[in-house]
């Protein structure tokens, strides 16, 4: 017969004891929390900077006002943090064209633009010789000056004639494409001549390409991110560990 003595340590059970799935879950939640937030302000950081950041010229303060943090608690360890989405003009819309990429989205001066020529799904694409404000965008303004006073050129004829200087007729490329010109010098002489001296604005694309992705959000996150999560996870579990009394104060 073999004779066991235990020497049980009952003050380490007590310990242990502290350390339940309910405090470890509140540390990493006081973790997780703390990373969100630092990820919005790097992102509103990045959205800000006049170059070398995702937006040409920086964004507005309606794009930078559109991040969010959605913080975990305890019983959900679920966090999230991006660019709102969930409303027409959200700028998680606006700015999904860098992130995602894909089909131009379809807006209400393609429909214009589309009517206007006697075609349908058009999209109406700035060239490099549009110009642009300060933020690095066309202005509504500019597409609205093009489209309500453009006339229409097809099969040697004018239509839509007005008092303006732009005018439509097709271009290379896909059946259907044509390019929106401005007048830019004097009048000369001939039918056409009013249209001499002229510089193309936009195109009406039939089969518009799809814009690459040139902004990697999920990305620099998750970067900004993985900077702060070891260090913040690290410290709450210390401090645990330091409230059961493994660690001395």
């Amino acid at each position: 017969m073999i004779e066991l003595k235990l020497s049980i340590d009952t003050k380490a059970i007590n310990q242990f004891a502290l350390l339940t799935e309910k405090n470890l879950r509140y540390a990493a939640s006081n973790a997780l929390r703390e990373t969100v937030l630092s990820a919005e302000k790097t992102l509103k950081k990045d959205l800000e900077k006049k170059s070398g950041g995702p937006i040409i010229g920086g964004a507005t303060a309606w794009t930078k006002g559109g991040t969010y943090a959605k913080r975990p608690s305890a019983s959900s360890l679920v966090a999230e943090v991006g660019l709102r989405s969930d409303q027409s003009r959200a700028a998680g819309r606006y700015i999904s064209v860098l992130t995602k990429g894909g089909k131009p989205r379809t807006k209400g001066v393609d429909l214009k633009a589309s009517g206007l020529v006697g075609g349908s799904d058009l999209t109406i694409v700035p060239t490099p010789g549009q110009r642009l404000d300060t933020k690095g965008n066309v202005t509504r303004a500019a597409f609205v000056k093009a489209l309500s006073s453009a006339s229409v050129i097809r099969n040697g004829k004018q239509y839509n004639r007005g008092a303006g200087r732009f005018f439509i007729i097709p271009i290379k490329g896909a059946a259907g494409r044509m390019g929106i010109f401005e007048r830019t010098g004097k009048p000369g002489r001939g039918r056409y001549g009013s249209f001499q001296g002229t510089a193309m604005r936009f195109t009406l694309e039939p089969q518009p390409k799809a814009r690459r992705s040139t902004y990697d959000l999920t990305g620099d996150l998750q970067r900004s991110a993985q900077v702060v999560w070891p260090g913040l996870i690290r410290a709450e579990l210390e401090s645990e560990l330091r409230r059961a009394g493994f660690i001395r104060r």
